[in-house]
């Protein structure tokens, strides 16, 4: 998974989501290293072309790429 991967396969109408190292060449400099997140924070949001990148702390730092989703954030609890 990597943003030109994803930007490419939406391109020819393929939607992709999926997790990301963020490492990777495309990435927001937002991600890179960050390693201030904590589980109360926010996510993080980024959008890099048709691409919705998003980063949050779950037992470790997630990132994940999405050509299928917007920026809405909505809260359920599970009961």
């Amino acid at each position: 998974m990597s943003p030109r991967l994803c930007n490419e396969l939406f391109v020819r109408g393929i939607g992709v989501c999926g997790t990301v190292d963020t490492k990777r060449t495309g990435m927001p400099l937002e991600f890179k290293g960050n390693k201030g997140l904590s589980k109360e924070d926010p996510p993080l949001f980024k959008k890099c072309g048709n691409t919705l990148a998003c980063q949050w702390q779950d037992t470790k730092k997630v990132t994940m790429l999405s050509t299928v989703s917007t920026n809405g954030v909505s809260n359920k609890q599970v009961g």
